[in-house]
């Protein structure tokens, strides 16, 4: 009872500190490239992580790799889609249709696994389509999505696999590893993004 209640307040911090990043992140846009400013990010948890806990990491398991690998790269996607959405849209928009994830989810599993949703999961899902057309009501003439928009919920689709794929075949693996190789595909994914861009770019002034 104690650990769930600590769980509970965990992702409520968590939660906090991941809505101050959509602010910090948007601004962050304005003078770096997208992909430099994930790979970054990525590269630079992966490390420290591996720092101190490499005497886990470098007995990891060959399932426990290959989890790690698939979540990162579906969480690649996900950041990607959600960072080029951060462009077009304001970090309000941003946060609430990525975090409608949380909705998908369910669905996600009845899909997949052919577990039903509870009652409570359609309830939620009803709000969640009412938000997501004020939003694209919002300073429109008529209903209208944005790239930007479309971008984020896309997004969250992936942000939902992530957390379907967690649960179903992370479920015994060592979180920490599987956390750390998850990372560190995110920020190789997105730095070699950056630098063939960048090679592109140096190619295209020649």
């Amino acid at each position: 009872k104690r650990l769930n209640v600590m769980g509970q307040l965990m992702l409520i911090v968590a939660t906090m500190i991941w809505g101050t990043s959509f602010f910090i992140l948007k601004n962050t846009l304005d003078v770096l490239p997208v992909m430099f400013v994930l790979a970054v990010r990525f590269l630079t948890s992966a490390i420290i992580l591996f720092i101190v806990f490499y005497k886990r990491v470098i007995k990891i398991k060959k399932r426990t790799l290959l989890v790690g690998v698939s979540l990162g790269v579906i969480l690649a996607i996900a950041y990607l889609l959600q960072t080029y959405g951060l462009i077009g849209v304001t970090p309000g928009e941003n946060a609430f249709l990525t975090s409608t994830y949380s909705v998908m989810v369910p669905f996600m599993c009845w899909l997949i696994f052919k577990k039903r949703p509870d009652v409570y999961s359609f309830i939620a899902m009803a709000f969640c389509i009412v938000g997501i057309g004020f939003v694209a009501l919002s300073g429109q003439v008529g209903f209208s999505l944005g790239i930007g928009q479309i971008l984020t919920l896309a997004c969250a689709i992936f942000y939902g696999l992530q957390i379907v794929v967690i649960s179903f075949f992370g479920d015994g693996e060592d979180s920490i590893v599987v956390l750390t190789i998850q990372l560190a595909v995110v920020g190789i994914i997105c730095l070699c993004g950056s630098l063939f861009f960048e090679v592109g770019r140096t190619a295209i002034k020649l």
